[in-house]
């Protein structure tokens, strides 16, 4: 069987890397028009072995005591639907799983003038059999799935390791399980993501290890470029890059007014901002800060400070000394991690960690993996936390973690009010 320019969606890809066991990452940079998407010639996962070459790296919270796992990017083509030419360069066991999956997908109609890049989806017939099976068998150790009572019982225990003064900021997170529609494609769903979102790091991740995640972050870790002063004309490496990052903590509905931001938000973006100023005092040169402001993020608003600076050290250093922050730990670091062993059940896997492109040495973008579900089966995984520190309410921080969880609930329907045509 020949193949052609165009027969095979991305939607098949993902069918076919699924049902060989290989990674594919899809992940739209914030601002962006564009949607890549990456397979790696070697189905394994790599170690990030502390050799900042180009590629995709995908970190679980528990970095660095658990390594870094490295995704690098061989094949990559941008794109919801139609691989184009990308079908040439796939390796063999990919090609064949594609001749051996139904190519017959509906054909698009002609988008309008109107419609965004991702408003028509295609999903092929055979996909559903295939999500059924996801990781069928596998034990998948589930995040604190607790209900209310709960919940609130577990941040009265950190309330109280707050009061005892053995921590000051602790960040506990749960997850709810939700169906997941049979005929709504993640390829799909992504592609949803992307054209609510477009201020968000929206990501795919479909790994043999950690199974099929999908994303859509507000906070940036590092972004990471060549200083502006480098002289294009010199050979000598530089090592001078330009840093940023964001502290973004403290949340409140998306209708909620910027005057009612009150102490204990304030409190909780603020030990983020000084953790990053701190970490960075004597890594960074010219550092400087915005004021603090307020962002949206979905059917939530943050409050959000950008830290700026140039720096000389090691992506790996400078990714170590910051992740993970207080925003998604708490502080001190070490105490807090300990306390959140302690309370909450099951295991982050991904959910906190950090993921994102690296085009070379000098060049990194990386996201904090937040507002992110894991799909098992048929149930998607939806993962939130909430900031508690001394004074915290235990009902309102619940209520906060549900507020989050809408960011990615809202497009948890067969058929979204939003898209130009059905997914069916």
């Amino acid at each position: 069987m020949g193949f052609q320019a165009g027969a095979y969606s991305v939607h098949h890809l993902f069918d076919a890397a699924f049902s060989m066991g290989w990674t594919l990452v899809g992940y739209r940079l914030p601002g962006s028009q564009n949607l890549r998407w990456s397979i790696p010639q070697d189905p394994a996962p790599v170690i990030w072995n502390k050799q900042t070459e180009p590629g995709f790296v995908l970190a679980p919270f528990s970095y660095p005591t658990s390594p870094a796992h490295w995704i690098a990017r061989d094949i990559t083509f941008e794109g919801l639907h139609s691989l184009g030419d990308a079908w040439i360069h796939l390796p063999t066991p990919l090609r064949s799983a594609l001749q051996s999956i139904d190519s017959a997908t509906p054909p698009q109609s002609a988008p309008r003038a109107n419609d965004s890049p991702f408003s028509k989806l295609d999903t092929p017939s055979s996909s559903n059999d295939l999500l059924i099976q996801l990781r069928k068998g596998k034990d998948v150790a589930v995040l604190n799935a607790v209900g209310r009572t709960e919940f609130e019982g577990q941040i009265r225990l950190a309330l109280e390791e707050i009061e005892r003064g053995r921590i000051e900021k602790v960040v506990l997170a749960r997850s709810d399980a939700h169906s997941w529609p049979s005929r709504l494609h993640p390829v799909d769903f992504v592609g949803r993501l992307c054209g609510d979102y477009p201020q968000a790091f929206v990501n795919l991740i479909l790994h043999p290890e950690w199974g099929l995640w999908i994303g859509a972050s507000p906070e940036l870790l590092l972004d990471m470029e060549p200083a502006h002063d480098r002289d294009p004309a010199s050979t000598e490496p530089h090592h001078w890059r330009r840093l940023r990052s964001m502290a973004l903590a403290g949340t409140l509905p998306s209708h909620g007014q910027a005057e009612a931001w009150g102490d204990k938000e304030i409190r909780e973006q603020q030990v983020v901002d000084d953790y990053i100023a701190q970490s960075w005092k004597n890594r960074v040169r010219n550092f400087r800060r915005s004021e603090r402001n307020s962002i949206q993020a979905g059917p939530v608003q943050h409050l959000c400070t950008q830290l700026e600076g140039e720096s000389n050290r090691p992506l790996e250093e400078l990714v170590v000394q910051l992740h993970p922050t207080p925003a998604v730990g708490g502080w001190p670091k070490a105490e807090a991690l300990q306390v959140i062993s302690e309370i909450e059940r099951g295991s982050r896997q991904l959910y906190g960690g950090f993921l994102g492109p690296i085009a070379s040495p000098d060049e990194a973008r990386l996201f904090v993996n937040l507002r992110t579900l894991q799909l098992h089966e048929t149930q998607a995984h939806v993962h939130m936390g909430c900031g508690i520190l001394g004074g915290s309410q235990p009902h309102l921080e619940w209520e906060e973690t549900v507020h989050k969880s809408k960011t990615l609930l809202r497009h948890l329907l067969p058929q979204n009010p939003m898209d130009a045509s059905a997914v069916d």
